[in-house]
């Protein structure tokens, strides 16, 4: 089953998401926070929801506003306080349309922030699994070859492997999501989680991945993926993926 959803968020933009379960009865949900230029359709957004889909249950994936659903060329106006409201919003009105209390949530990359910092405060939330999971985004951005041009210009032209086009990106993302003070939010987590990445990672960025894992004190569990990059676009490794997240879920659910 296949259920398209439009909302208002607090500022009046529609979140699109997609809402999809096999047989009569919706299982246990899962809700999908993609990565910085990801949306609905992207290759491991899509091929996740279909393996949980398969294994019983219920996704919602969905448009962040002011992302690259829009425009596709245009991350101006993105943040990810922005991004956290339109997160919770969708995961309101779900549970409400399906008559649920909890949920799971996957983040993936920068949809990570939202998960964790919703984590921090949202009892309904049974469990949790984070892809390449942005810990620090100062480091992040400020690595970036080109990041000396974007405090200079205020923007710059960052290439999607997704899309396979250049999109641009401003300073607000920056400067509004270096406020952010994750440790405080991972201290608090207390559903089961999940942190998961390759080894094709860079060395900087891995060990942001190990602190970001330390500061957890819930149950966890570490996975390293051999020959896996950060964004995932190969059916094999969106399998692989997919299939680590689905164990998870089954063990704590």
């Amino acid at each position: 089953m296949k259920k398209e959803i439009r909302i208002k968020n607090r500022k009046g933009k529609t979140i699109y998401a997609v809402m999809e379960w096999k047989g009569k009865n919706p299982g246990p949900l899962v809700v999908l926070c993609h990565g910085l230029f990801g949306f609905v359709e992207k290759p491991v957004m899509r091929g996740t929801a279909g393996e949980l889909v398969m294994a019983g249950y219920t996704v919602v994936r969905f448009n962040a506003t002011n992302g690259a659903s829009e425009s596709r060329n245009s991350f101006i106006d993105f943040t990810v306080g922005g991004y956290i409201q339109d997160t919770k919003q969708i995961i309101s009105h779900v549970l409400r349309i399906l008559g649920k209390k909890e949920y799971s949530i996957i983040g993936f990359s920068i949809g990570a922030m939202p998960a964790y910092i919703i984590a921090s405060s949202d009892k309904r939330m049974k469990c949790m699994v984070l892809q390449g999971p942005t810990y620090d985004l100062k480091y992040e951005q400020e690595r970036e070859k080109m990041f000396s041009i974007l405090k200079r210009r205020g923007w710059v032209n960052m290439y999607s492997y997704g899309l396979k086009k250049n999109i641009k990106v401003g300073i607000l993302l920056y400067h509004e999501g270096i406020r952010y003070k994750v440790d405080q939010y991972l201290k608090k987590v207390i559903c089961p989680t999940l942190v998961i990445y390759g080894s094709n990672e860079y060395s900087g960025t891995q060990k942001k991945f190990i602190e970001l894992y330390r500061q957890l004190r819930c149950k966890k569990k570490r996975i390293i993926l051999p020959n896996m990059p950060h964004t995932l676009i190969s059916k094999k490794h969106i399998n692989l993926f997919a299939r680590e997240t689905i164990k998870w879920l089954d063990k704590n659910i």
